[in-house]
C-alpha cells in the first residue's frame, strides 16, 4: 500500500501586502496510516507568494524546494518530518505515522476443557490473535451461529485516515457439541480431530498422573515428531492425545499413547495428553517449539552505493527472511572474525517473520577491503539442537576511500647507484594517490638512482580526490672509499698534510704504511718523515689503497768555516756549505782582489786567498737560497803582521812554570799537616773504652 502525503501551503491575500512567509509550524498535517513493511513515499512541497502590483500571487519559482522525500519500507520505528529552509532558517514539522499489521493467524479454543460441553455448565472460550498492531486500535468481536458454531473477529479501526472498510481477520468456526447432563457420550471416530468427543466430563484433577517423554519438543518446521504420554495409574478408563496434527483416539485402559506427526507444520499447535479416571479427568500440555531457519540472508548498504568515505557514518542492513521463532533469534554482526554486535528480539511471535537488523559503521582506512557479514543463530535452549542452528550471509566486501597516508622513517640510508626514491616510502590511499618528490625546490625523478652528491632533505607529496599529505625525509647516499690524493706531495717542514684525503660514506677508516709497517701519520712533518707511503681506507662498502711519495721541504742552513786571524802572507780558505730541500744556491759576497778565487767543492762553495795582504781584510758574507727560504752568515778576515808563533811559545813556557810552582806548593803543605795510617798488631786485643773524662 502506498500512502501519499502532499503538503501545500496555499496562502491567499487580498489587495495589499503579501502575507508573512510560510511557517511550517502553523500547518496541520494529516496522519499517515500504512501497513507494516509496505512502501511509503512522502512528498512535502511548499508554495510561496510574491507581490505583483497591488496583488499577491503564487509563484512557481520555489517549487524546486522539495525539502523532504523518503522512499523506504516502513518499520515500527519509522519517523519522518517535513523541513523547510527559509531565510537561512531551517524549520521542521513532524509527521504522525501509524503503522499497522493484521494478525498472522487467529484461532478459537475452549480453555481448560476438551470434548463436548455439558448443558448448564460455564465454559471459557479463548481467541488467539497472533502478531497484531497497534493493539489500541484493535476491536475483537465474537459471534455464534445457531449456538453451536463460534468464531472471533479482529478488526483494526484506524480512523478516517486508515483503510475503509477497516482491515478485518476472522478465525474459523469452531463447532462445539453440547450434551445433556448424565447422557453417555460415544467415542470419536476421526483420529487427529481437534473436536474430540470424550466420555462424560468430570472435574479436572492434577496432571501428575501423566508423564511426557520428552517433556518439551523442539522441532524444525516440516520435520517428524514423536512424544510418548504415559501414566502410572491403574484406575483409569483410558487416555489419548488432542492436537490439530497427530491427535489420537480415546484408548481404553491404555497406559501409554504416542503423539506422532510426520511433518509438523502447525505454528500454533498445542498438543495435550489427557487421561480419564473413575473420578476425574487430567490433561497435560506438551510445550512445542517449532523453529525454522531463514529462507534467505543477505547484507546490503542502506541509502548508499559505491565506495565508502573514511570517517563517514553508514548503515548496513541484514535481510533475514522467514525465520521463527524470532524471540529465540540472535543476529550476530562480524567484521572478518571480529564480533561487533549481537541483536535479540523480545516479541513472542511463533510464526515466521522477516527481520532487518542494522549496524552503524564509521569506516577508517584500515577497513578498506574488510568483509562484513551477519549470522542468524536460533538459540533454542538445552532441549534444542546443539550447536544451535546457524545461517550466515555472504560477506559484504567494502571499499573505503581515504586520503593519502605516507609511511617512511625520518632518515634513510641508501647505496649509491642502487637506491631510488620510489622504493623508499610506502604511500597508501584510496583511490591510489599520485606522488611527487622535491629536493632543494626542484622536482626530481623518483625512479632515477641517486649519487653521492644528492644526499639531503627530500619532500614527498601524495594526493587523491580525498585530500593530500606530505612528509620530509633525510636521505643519505653511501658509497665506497675513494682517495683524492696525488702520487707525489711536497710539504714544508712543520706543516700538516692537507692534500691527501679519503672520501666515503660512512666516513672511512684510514691506515698508513711505510716499508710495510703500520704507523700513525705525523701531525707535523719533518725532514726525517720524507719517503714513500701506502694509504689504505675502508668502510662497509669497500676498500681503497693509494701510494704517495712525500717530500718534506725546508729552508737552507749554512755551515761556515772561519779562518780567525790571518797572518800576512799566508794562504786562507773560507768554506760555506748549506743544507736544504730543495738544494739551496750558495753565494759569497766579498771584496774582489787578484789573489782571491772562488771554487766549488761538491755542495761547498770556497773563497781562497793566496798570500793574504791587508787588502784582503774585511767582512765576507755567505748566502744560501732555495724556494722555501734563505740563510745568511758572515765572517771577518783579519790580517796580522805579528809573529804569533813566538808569542805562542812564550805563553806556553809561562803556563808551564805556573803549573810547576803550584805542584811544589801543594806537596809541602801536605807534608806539614801529616798523613798517618794505623795497622793493628794483634787482632785479638780488644780495645777498652776511655773513661768519660779522658781527652
Amino acid at each position: 500500500m502506498l500512502a501519499f502525503l502532499v503538503l501545500m501551503l496555499l496562502d491567499r491575500a487580498a489587495d495589499g501586502a503579501c502575507p508573512p512567509d510560510t511557517n511550517l509550524q502553523t500547518v496541520e498535517l494529516p496522519e499517515v496510516v500504512v501497513r507494516h513493511a509496505d512502501l511509503l513515499q512522502i512528498n512535502c512541497t511548499a508554495l510561496f507568494h510574491k507581490q505583483l502590483g497591488r496583488h499577491c500571487v503564487f509563484t512557481e519559482e520555489h517549487t524546486s524546494l522539495l525539502v523532504a522525500r523518503n522512499l523506504t519500507r516502513v518499520d515500527w520505528d519509522t519517523q519522518a518530518h517535513c523541513s523547510l529552509k527559509l531565510n537561512e532558517s531551517l524549520q521542521y514539522k513532524n509527521l504522525t505515522i501509524t503503522v499497522y499489521k493484521t494478525p498472522d493467524s487467529m484461532s478459537i479454543s475452549l480453555l481448560n476443557h476438551s470434548g463436548p460441553m455439558v448443558e448448564g455448565t460455564e465454559y471459557h472460550l479463548q481467541c488467539d490473535i497472533l502478531n497484531v498492531a497497534p493493539v489500541q486500535n484493535l476491536i475483537v468481536k465474537c459471534s455464534d451461529d445457531d449456538g453451536a458454531q463460534y468464531r472471533c473477529e479482529a478488526e483494526l479501526d484506524l480512523g478516517p485516515e486508515g483503510p475503509q472498510p477497516p482491515p478485518t481477520v476472522s478465525s474459523k468456526y469452531q463447532i462445539y457439541v453440547v450434551q445433556p447432563q448424565n447422557q453417555p457420550t460415544p467415542f470419536p471416530t476421526t483420529p487427529g480431530s481437534k473436536d474430540i468427543v470424550q466420555p462424560t466430563a468430570k472435574p479436572k484433577g492434577h496432571n501428575d498422573l501423566l508423564e511426557l517423554n520428552p517433556p518439551i519438543v523442539v522441532v524444525e518446521y516440516g520435520d517428524p515428531v514423536s512424544v510418548n504420554c504415559s501414566t502410572s495409574s491403574t484406575d483409569h478408563e483410558g487416555m489419548g492425545w488432542e492436537a490439530t496434527q497427530g491427535g489420537t483416539d480415546f484408548q481404553l485402559n491404555a497406559t501409554i499413547v504416542t503423539w506422532i506427526v510426520d511433518n509438523l507444520e502447525d505454528w500454533t499447535i498445542k498438543p495435550m495428553c489427557y487421561i480419564t479416571t473413575s473420578t476425574n479427568q487430567v490433561t497435560k500440555m506438551l510445550p512445542v517449539i517449532l523453529y525454522k531457519t531463514p529462507d534467505n540472508m543477505s547484507i546490503s548498504l542502506l541509502d548508499h552505493s559505491g565506495p565508502m568515505v573514511e570517517g563517514t557514518e553508514y548503515h548496513l542492513q541484514c535481510d533475514i527472511l522467514n525465520v521463527a521463532p524470532v524471540q529465540n533469534l540472535i543476529v550476530k554482526w562480524y567484521k572478518g572474525n571480529e564480533s561487533l554486535l549481537n541483536v535479540t528480539y523480545s516479541n513472542s511471535t511463533k510464526t515466521p517473520v522477516d527481520v532487518f537488523p542494522t549496524l552503524i559503521v564509521t569506516p577508517s582506512s584500515d577497513d578498506d577491503g574488510a568483509q562484513y557479514r551477519c549470522e542468524a543463530e536460533l538459540d533454542l535452549g538445552p532441549e534444542g539442537p546443539q550447536p544451535p542452528p546457524t545461517v550466515s550471509s555472504e560477506p559484504l566486501i567494502i571499499t573505503v576511500h581515504y586520503k593519502p597516508d605516507i609511511k617512511c622513517p625520518l632518515q634513510y640510508i641508501g647505496v649509491e647507484k642502487n637506491f631510488t626514491l620510489d622504493k623508499y616510502c610506502v604511500v597508501m590511499g584510496n583511490p591510489p594517490p599520485d606522488t611527487e618528490w622535491n629536493w632543494e625546490g626542484k622536482h626530481v625523478n623518483a625512479s632515477k638512482p641517486l649519487n653521492r652528491k644528492e644526499s639531503g632533505r627530500y619532500t614527498i607529496s601524495a594526493f587523491n580526490h580525498q585530500g593530500s599529505t606530505n612528509a620530509t625525509v633525510e636521505i643519505i647516499v653511501e658509497y665506497a672509499p675513494e682517495w683524492t690524493c696525488p702520487s707525489k706531495i711536497e710539504i714544508k717542514e712543520n706543516e700538516s698534510l692537507l692534500e691527501c684525503k679519503a672520501n666515503g660514506q660512512p666516513e672511512p677508516e684510514v691506515r698508513w704504511y711505510k716499508d710495510q709497517t703500520s704507523l700513525d701519520p705525523p701531525r707535523t712533518w719533518t725532514r726525517q718523515n720524507r719517503g714513500e707511503y701506502t694509504l689504505v681506507s675502508s668502510n662497509k662498502h669497500g676498500e681503497a689503497s693509494h701510494t704517495v711519495h712525500i717530500d718534506v721541504l725546508y729552508a737552507p742552513e749554512i755551515h761556515l768555516t772561519t779562518p780567525g786571524i790571518v797572518r800576512a802572507g799566508s794562504d786562507v780558505s773560507l768554506g760555506c756549505s748549506a743544507q736544504g730541500n730543495p738544494l739551496p744556491e750558495v753565494k759569497w759576497n766579498y771584496t774582489v782582489a787578484d789573489n782571491v778565487n772562488l771554487t766549488n767543492d761538491g755542495h761547498q762553495r770556497t773563497v781562497r786567498i793566496t798570500r793574504a795582504t791587508s787588502t784582503n781584510a774585511g767582512i765576507y758574507i755567505c748566502t744560501a737560497t732555495n724556494r722555501v727560504g734563505r740563510d745568511t752568515r758572515e765572517t771577518t778576515v783579519t790580517i796580522s803582521t805579528i809573529d804569533y808563533s813566538t808569542i805562542l811559545m812564550v805563553a806556553s813556557l809561562i803556563v808551564f812554570l805556573v803549573i810547576l810552582i803550584l805542584l811544589v806548593y801543594y806537596c809541602r803543605r801536605r807534608k806539614r799537616r801529616g798523613d798517618y795510617h794505623f795497622h793493628p798488631i794483634n787482632s785479638n786485643i780488644q780495645m777498652a773504652p776511655l773513661p768519660p773524662d779522658s781527652k
